[in-house]
């Protein structure tokens, strides 16, 4: 017996309240639109000749049970589901489904790997194959940037000539050395968010200039006055404002939502309690979307109790 007709019947309905019961008609509907939309397929370009609008027709299974597509411009075959994050994968898309979520709500890797019934190694490998394909980047144009340091971290790598340290240990270093790992970050005000890391230690203008591929030309850009920026600034024509401390906010200009962002870097850090720096980056797109995450609760929040 499965728990929707264990627990779902009249004598439990009847038991719980209006709200309660619209609050799980809301949740089934949402898992049945989930899963209409995980079972279409659309591609605008054939993944075999690169035909635009080309026609499909079903082509049999795969030894996995995936529904398998030929194109009838040159007749290849490929998988409904190539280029997406189950393609290459033993595991159905439900699981999938399960996963995004629970990294999203930062759950830990044990208790994902549960709830799915799934190896913690696979669980592991699959989080990262996510956190790789969040990595693709849009470009704001009104932007708040700053800087945000973390210390270096090598866990779960063993480096000959470096001791382990404690979760916790200070970097044995002062200020700003390379024991310090700096992301970059842009973000705009209910927006896009870039968070990339480029370098360790103090931020240089070579480093932003890397970074300037996500800046578009022609911006307005607030910032806390370091002189490492103007070279990226002035390649990319953008309009700057120096805000030098909490005194000089107002209204529009401030750096709040930049710093929001770096807040929730460390709560997420100290959640997951270090994570090593070379997955630093995966992890900086895995944040963007918890903040994109964020924002879409607080307004649909905002539509359903104010709006409707």
């Amino acid at each position: 017996m499965t728990r929707t007709s264990k627990y779902l019947n009249q004598d439990t309905i009847a038991a719980i309240q209006s709200f309660q019961i619209e609050k799980i008609d809301r949740e089934i509907t949402d898992y049945l639109d989930t899963n209409n939309k995980m079972n279409m397929y659309h591609f605008e370009y054939c993944p075999k000749c690169g035909c635009y609008h080309h026609r499909l027709i079903r082509s049999g299974f795969v030894n996995s049970g995936k529904q398998m597509l030929r194109c009838k411009k040159c007749g290849k075959r490929f998988v409904v589901d190539h280029g997406q994050l189950t393609f290459y994968s033993h595991q159905d898309r439900f699981k999938w489904y399960e996963l995004i979520l629970d990294t999203l709500n930062s759950v830990s890797l044990k208790e994902t790997a549960a709830k799915i019934n799934v190896n913690e190694c696979n669980v592991f490998n699959m989080c990262n194959k996510l956190l790789v394909s969040l990595g693709t980047e849009e470009h704001p144009n009104e932007v708040e940037m700053d800087e945000k340091y973390t210390p270096y971290n090598h866990k779960g790598t063993k480096i000959d000539g470096i001791e382990s340290k404690l979760r916790g240990t200070p970097a044995t270093k002062r200020c700003l050395s390379n024991q310090q790992i700096c992301i970059i970050t842009a973000t705009q005000r209910f927006g896009h968010t870039i968070a990339r890391t480029l370098n360790y230690g103090k931020l240089s203008s070579i480093d932003l200039l890397r970074f300037g591929e996500c800046l578009e030309s022609k911006s307005f850009v607030m910032l806390d006055g370091s002189n490492s920026y103007n070279e990226l600034l002035e390649s990319k024509n953008c309009t700057k404002k120096v805000l030098l401390s909490h005194e000089s906010y107002d209204k529009f200009n401030h750096l709040k939502t930049v710093n929001s962002f770096h807040k929730l870097i460390e709560e997420r850090l100290q959640k997951y309690k270090g994570v090593a720096s070379k997955y630093i980056n995966r992890y900086n797109a895995l944040f963007v979307m918890q903040r994109k995450r964020k924002e879409w609760i607080i307004q649909k929040s905002y539509n359903t109790y104010y709006l409707d």
